[in-house]
């Protein structure tokens, strides 16, 4: 056994805790890109039922005068507004239901991540090799006789899958319940429909109509717009949720990782490490993981100065 532990054996260590610190991140990064660009296939509800014009009184030549018409036309463009407002809120139910459920018939396959790496990890940590990385024999013996202090319950697969499964089950319904699909007021998207209106006058009835194709267009399109915003939106931030569980896993890893580290220099070399020795070893060693992109750039709105926008954020 080591009782003076030289640079070199320390600098052997630190490479490997270096390598194992990249399996845990390719982790996190398999788990970010497994929703990437799944959003539209996990639902199928993204369209209204149209409103059909003739339903609110367009082109139905019954007004004496053009004022009279435009009254009517201003009250039937607010019931538009409303009957489209109950079609999104229906649709967004139907698009949150699919969303669940996407998610659910996924959970094995996400979870799967997390058993290749215990199983990898493992069996580094058993043969003390990484890729063309391996401990001499000496070390070997040392993180052998360590590593089931630090590592048994966090490669216990069987207990981490049913720790998992329950806590993502609990995110994603979470996040996708949060959501109330209401449509605001918005004076100027009634202001638009209104102005989009046009009259015309029959010189046999002597009477005037309205025409609102062009106002149910607006507002038809304004909600499908809406509802592909928000339904993208919380996609991501149920994925965001179940990225941010993993990421907590892996924090946890990599703690151990230093505890291990920390375990076997403070006892082969009897010093004491410091805490800016401790910080410096965490900065050259255990690095976070890098994606391609950022997620605060998946979900519109609000911006969040944190890596993950938590569901009670977007959904105010």
């Amino acid at each position: 056994m080591l009782k003076d532990m030289n640079k070199d054996k320390i600098k052997i260590l630190e490479g490997f805790i270096k390598e194992l610190n990249v399996e845990v991140n390719d982790l996190c990064v398999y788990c970010r890109d497994y929703y990437e660009d799944d959003a539209y296939s996990s639902y199928d509800s993204d369209s209204i039922e149209e409103p059909d014009s003739d339903e609110f009184g367009g082109d139905n030549y019954r007004y004496l005068t053009k004022t009279g018409a435009q009254s009517a036309c201003r009250r039937a463009v607010k019931r538009i507004f409303s009957y489209v407002s109950r079609e999104y809120e229906k649709t967004m139910k139907a698009a949150l239901s699919e969303m669940k459920e996407y998610f659910a018939d996924e959970m094995p396959d996400y979870l799967e991540n997390v058993q290749d790496f215990i199983e990898v990890f493992s069996d580094y940590l058993e043969s003390c090799v990484v890729e063309d990385f391996a401990l001499e024999d000496e070390l070997k013996e040392l993180m052998l006789k360590k590593r089931d202090v630090y590592f048994s319950e966090l490669l216990d697969w069987e207990k981490v899958q049913c720790e998992m499964r329950a806590e993502l089950e609990r995110r994603v319904n979470w996040a996708l319940s949060a959501f109330k699909p209401v449509i605001p007021d918005d004076k100027a998207l009634l202001d638009e429909m209104n102005s989009s209106c046009d009259f015309d006058y029959d010189e046999d009835d002597k009477r005037y109509c309205y025409d609102i194709d062009e106002a149910c267009d607006i507002i038809s399109e304004h909600v499908e717009e809406l509802i592909e915003g928000k339904a993208e939106n919380l996609f991501n931030a149920a994925a965001a949720a179940c990225l941010d569980l993993i990421e907590s896993y892996a924090d946890r890893v990599k703690a151990a990782l230093l505890a291990l580290y920390t375990d076997i220099v403070e006892n082969e070399t009897g010093h004491k490490l410091t805490d800016e020795e401790i910080e410096q070893f965490r900065e050259e060693n255990l690095e976070l993981p890098v994606y391609d992109d950022n997620i605060e750039e998946l979900i519109e709105e609000p911006k969040s100065k944190t890596f993950i926008v938590y569901p009670w954020e977007l959904l105010k």
